[in-house]
């Protein structure tokens, strides 16, 4: 799976796909097939290793059209659907699995739960196909785990859950999201913003504390991703006094105006976290950013304003 889809993950590639009925075809087309706005980066602003292929990936990236979300549903449902992200919050924890596959597994559940009924009593086997799916396309330490490995984790060892029904279910999840799993989430942007930025290792733990916030919340579906980035950079720095750079300004596209609505959605979710906190009630993504490897950024005060 992961050399017959690797084309999907890459936001530097430029796909061209012809169906004619029997089979599909996949031509990766060169990259110098791809325009590029603006090829050249003044001396001023910050300049990664990589940045030609930068460059391509951002040009992409801020191309992603934004699908509308949880429209028409229930205050039930939606509860449902706010609980259902936190066992993929927990489940990607208990399985060790890397960062960038927790945000990849959110975004397609919340695609998923456009299409499923949240309260499906096997709802919990749909988010163990899912993993399964994303781990093999995004394996840690560039090691695939055995379904049964994966559902021990998930279901514990007295389980009746069996790796043929979550193959099974497998083969739904990705009819489903159909066939695709490209995703590009706020992750896809935080750390080239926080180069840009020049933040600290502190500074960049409250980003990805915010990250996952804003991964999990609902509402925030329904924002482009670039602008949810630029809205947590942004409070980062207004943490710390600091201002928005030319740098974030050539990379992201962005002043911070064009955000200022992701930005009171993010400061939302930020306030109530640290609400829930002081009355005993941490979230799961606040004890996991409480741990002092993280420099216990989940336990900082929201910007006052």
């Amino acid at each position: 799976i992961i050399n017959q889809f690797q084309f999907i993950r890459s936001p530097l590639s430029n796909v061209e796909i012809s169906d004619t009925g029997s089979k599909v075809s996949v031509n990766l087309l060169p990259l110098n097939e791809i325009e590029i706005e603006n090829d050249i980066i003044p001396d001023n602003i910050y300049k990664p290793n990589d940045h030609y292929q930068a460059l391509l990936g951002m040009r992409n990236l801020r191309k992603y059209q934004q699908q509308n979300m949880y429209q028409d549903f229930s205050s039930e449902a939606l509860k449902k659907c706010q609980e259902i992200l936190v066992l993929v919050a927990k489940s990607h924890n208990s399985l060790r699995l890397r960062e960038s596959n927790f945000y990849m597994q959110c975004a397609l559940m919340h695609r998923l739960l456009q299409k499923l009924d949240p309260s499906d009593p096997d709802i919990f086997q749909y988010l163990c196909a899912l993993m399964f799916l994303t781990h093999k396309f995004e394996p840690t330490g560039g090691q695939i785990y055995k379904c049964e490995t994966m559902i021990q984790r998930l279901f514990g060892r007295d389980t009746r859950v069996r790796k043929e029904r979550i193959f099974d279910l497998e083969e739904q999840v990705f009819q489903l999201l159909d066939y695709n799993l490209n995703v590009v989430t706020p992750y896809d942007f935080i750390h080239l913003f926080s180069e840009c930025a020049q933040l600290t290792p502190q500074q960049v733990n409250l980003a990805l504390f915010l990250s996952s916030l804003a991964i999990m919340n609902l509402k925030c579906q329904n924002c482009h991703p670039c602008k949810v980035a630029g809205a947590i950079i942004m409070l980062v720095l207004q943490k710390n006094s600091q201002s928005w750079n030319q740098s974030l300004k050539f990379w992201s596209g962005l002043q911070p105006s064009t955000f200022e609505d992701e930005r009171q959605a993010v400061l939302q979710l930020w306030v109530e976290s640290s609400l829930e906190t002081r009355n005993g009630r941490p979230s799961f993504i606040t004890l996991k950013y409480k741990d002092s490897r993280k420099y216990q950024v989940s336990l900082e005060e929201p910007v006052i304003e």
